[in-house]
């Protein structure tokens, strides 16, 4: 079947890689819940912790010390999910006791079912741009996309990550009902960090590639921006949606509005990328967000009563894509000299914020005030 679909990536290793790398990345989820249901952040962020340096580690020996190049990373990733399976069963199995309850199976499959074709097509509108890459462009092409993809995937790693922590708060909160502008409060931290991080990545790309790939990856670093943005967009804004969504038990929704944007993301793939390449796919990734976003908006709009302040969170895209497009303008020679541009450039990004009244460091103080 798999040999079928991808006519260029072989089954061996590649493919039956890719299917262990996803089936053992599923043993995070139960113990991961479980932290983030007891509200024990540190144990949360101590396996994640554990999990992130366990791959770079093995990034590092497999690409970096022994060249081996993308079948490198993707064995690096099979090793890391492997060894961390043997430390999320066994806290899985010394927090667990088996017990059945059918009146709790049924709970959970009318709430989770939903979520599981929510789950599928959102792995469709992830994964399109890589078929149509590997099916009209190259081979090549399709791992500089992979690569940049990888790299811009720090954004999905961070907004998840913030999000777990936030759920268990949210619920609490939501549960409360006696503090609205705690929503709105994180609304704004979060999008301010997700963009800080992402104008970061943004700019200093292209050195990172410069530094630590080889000169035929150089292309990587101008494909980063526009899958960052729709990232910020299409996991920063789709986690301040779907959580109150899913509060409201409207999990019906999260279907339909991913077969949307699935369907979306397989149909501008098809149309741009035989013409435009890699480029063509990023464009897709990017309008399949802003389309989802956009039909979640609403149904959030119908749903909830939980307001965050979009106007603001908008503003500090739009200020952040002007600070790059001016900072990524100035080009210098000098390597160290082209760093503190870009540094400066983020550093103006924040300060900016602040002038136009966007975010304000007392919002930010009121916020951590309000988590203590």
């Amino acid at each position: 079947m798999f040999a079928g679909l991808f006519k260029k990536v072989p089954y061996e290793p590649y493919l039956r890689y890719g299917v262990w790398i996803a089936f053992t990345g599923t043993f995070s989820m139960v113990p991961l819940a479980l932290f983030q249901a007891k509200s024990k952040a540190l144990a949360y962020r101590l396996c994640t912790s554990i999990s992130f340096v366990v791959l770079t580690a093995l990034m590092f020996y497999f690409v970096v010390f022994r060249k081996e190049g993308s079948i490198g990373s993707i064995r690096a990733s099979l090793i890391s999910n492997s060894i961390m399976t043997l430390v999320y069963g066994y806290i899985v199995f010394s927090n667990s006791t088996l017990i059945f309850r059918f009146k709790h199976l049924k709970a959970a499959l009318i709430f989770s079912l939903p979520l599981m074709i929510y789950a599928v097509f959102g792995t469709m509108t992830e994964m399109s741009s890589k078929f149509f890459i590997e099916r009209f462009v190259s081979i090549s092409e399709l791992g500089i996309f992979n690569v940049a993809q990888q790299i811009a995937a720090v954004m999905l790693l961070v907004s998840n990550a913030i999000n777990l922590a936030w759920v268990p708060i949210f619920y609490e909160t939501a549960n409360r009902n006696d503090s609205p502008e705690s929503f709105n409060l994180f609304g704004k931290f979060f999008v301010f960090l997700l963009t800080v991080l992402g104008l970061s990545l943004s700019l200093f790309a292209s050195d990172f590639v410069r530094l630590f790939m080889s000169p035929s990856y150089a292309e990587v670093s101008s494909y980063i921006p526009l899958l960052v943005l729709s990232y910020i967009i299409g996991s920063g804004y789709w986690i301040l949606l779907v959580n109150p969504i899913s509060y409201s038990k409207k999990t019906f929704f999260l279907p339909i509005l991913t077969v949307i944007s699935g369907s979306l993301s397989i149909g501008l793939n098809l149309a741009l990328v035989p013409t435009y390449g890699v480029i063509g796919a990023a464009i897709a990734t990017f309008l399949s967000y802003v389309v989802l976003i956009v039909a979640t908006y609403f149904v959030y709009k119908k749903v909830s009563n939980i307001r965050y302040d979009f106007f603001s969170l908008n503003n500090m895209i739009v200020v952040a894509i002007v600070v790059y497009m001016v900072t990524s303008a100035v080009v210098l020679d000098n390597f160290l000299l082209s760093l503190t541009v870009k540094l400066i450039g983020v550093i103006i990004f924040i300060l900016l914020i602040g002038v136009f009244k966007i975010y304000s460091i007392k919002e930010l103080v009121n916020f951590v005030k309000s988590r203590n």
